[in-house]
């Protein structure tokens, strides 16, 4: 049997590069190098391109801004960003009254910790479950700005039923009385006697008084605890007055805040002409609170006072009072107003000067409150509303005194325009 023979295996022969194989291959692979290189390059250069857009149109401008402390209060600080959040609560987004809120919202945040501090000294505090649970029903975002929302929130609820109202109580002295608002001591003179005379209080003050609710009420303004009468009729001193005379004392007083639908002109015509048929006027004015008032200001002009100057220092007319009296070219026949008939009457002449014109076409700050103690009870229970008032009076008023405690270290930035920008324009994305 003729043997077998094996093959043996090959090596394949190394296969030779020509030189201007080589030369293309080493091409090639620098033209990788190359590209790969230049994209580097490109992808750095548009990094850098982005970081720069980045730093210049955020960092710089807004990121590195809203993190600069505004305001310190005894130690614990507020970014404008925390402002702009807070903010962005108040506006509920809306950029239209941004501006608007900026001091309120720094004057909260500052008065938020005032109390926060003095609760915590009385042992009352909020939890921070307690403050989860109010962000999670009221659906806001979770920051320090919304926490302290909270806080402040729940905070009030628990001094309000923990501290004010055992304070205020349930019941207490009140008062009853009747009142009415008139437009001039000699009017009140007036009324005092018809009163002795056996009239009726609540006939008169519906026939007289300057005051919407008086009126209505025909005066009585039924029982209520001292801090409530002022708040009533928006006077002033009304509550001391009720509360410092003694039962069935009538009585008046002037009360120059109070503002009412009703004042006194002086006038004095400065150019009358016709042309055509058509009278016109030039005319100065003072507009004054009651007939006294009125009264003091003609005898000064009849001493040879002068009308602008009178005008500036009295008149409660914007107009008048900043033009030194000056007040309109009236017009024969369309014009309207107390005293167009006295301007036009053919009496009046150029630099005559009116005697009081009464009108109830201008609004003037000033009247008298007339009132009567009708009876009192020592520990009348409160209505719900009297006990409201008096509770966030009593805390308005602790708050207040927290505020003005020079112990306080208190550090508020003035902000600038730029800051103000920034914030209202931050406070819509907040």
């Amino acid at each position: 049997m003729a043997k077998k023979h094996k093959r043996q295996h090959q090596d394949h022969p190394s296969i030779g590069i020509s030189k201007l194989a080589q030369s293309r291959l080493a091409k090639q692979k620098q033209r990788k190098k190359v590209t790969l290189w230049a994209s580097i390059g490109v992808v750095a250069l548009v990094a850098i391109i982005l970081l720069t857009g980045f730093v210049t149109q955020q960092l710089i401008p807004v990121i590195i801004p809203l993190h600069k402390t505004v305001l310190t209060v005894n130690g614990v600080e507020y970014n404008a960003q925390y402002i702009a959040r807070l903010v962005n609560y108040f506006t509920g987004g809306d950029p239209t009254y941004a501006y608007l809120y900026i001091d309120y919202a720094i004057e909260t945040a500052k008065q938020d910790q005032l109390i926060k501090e003095a609760a915590s000294k009385l042992g009352i505090t909020v939890s921070d479950d307690e403050v989860k649970a109010y962000l999670s029903d009221a659906k806001l975002k979770d920051n320090q700005t919304t926490r302290d929302i909270a806080y402040g929130s729940l905070l009030y609820k628990k001094l309000i039923d923990q501290k004010f109202k055992p304070e205020i109580g349930s019941s207490g002295l009140q008062r009853q009385a009747y009142v009415m608002l008139l437009e001039s001591a000699a009017e009140a003179e007036a009324v005092m006697a018809r009163l002795k005379a056996g009239e009726s209080f609540a006939d008169i003050t519906a026939e007289l008084s300057l005051d919407a609710t008086t009126k209505t009420d025909k005066g009585d303004l039924g029982y209520h605890p001292k801090g409530i009468f002022d708040g009533l009729v928006t006077a002033t001193g009304l509550d001391d007055k009720i509360f410092s005379g003694a039962v069935n004392d009538i009585s008046y007083y002037y009360d120059d805040t109070k503002s009412k639908q009703l004042g006194y002109w002086i006038i004095k015509v400065t150019e009358k002409s016709t042309s055509n048929g058509v009278t016109t006027a030039k005319v100065s004015g003072i507009l004054l609170p009651t007939i006294e008032k009125a009264q003091e200001i003609q005898q000064k002009l009849a001493e040879g006072g002068d009308f602008a100057t009178l005008a500036k220092d009295n008149s409660q007319d914007s107009t008048t009072k900043d033009t030194g009296g000056v007040l309109a070219t009236l017009t024969q026949g369309t014009s309207t107003g107390a005293y167009v008939d006295w301007v036009f009457d053919e009496n009046t002449q150029v630099g005559a000067v009116s005697d009081t014109i009464k009108t109830t076409d201008s609004a003037t700050t000033g009247a008298y409150w007339l009132y009567q103690i009708v009876s009192e009870q020592p520990n009348r229970d409160f209505t719900e509303d009297d006990q409201t008032t008096l509770v966030n009076a009593a805390f308005s008023d602790w708050a207040k005194a927290l505020a003005d405690d020079p112990a306080n270290k208190i550090d508020e930035v003035t902000l600038t325009e730029a800051q103000r920008d920034l914030i209202a324009s931050q406070s819509e994305k907040a």
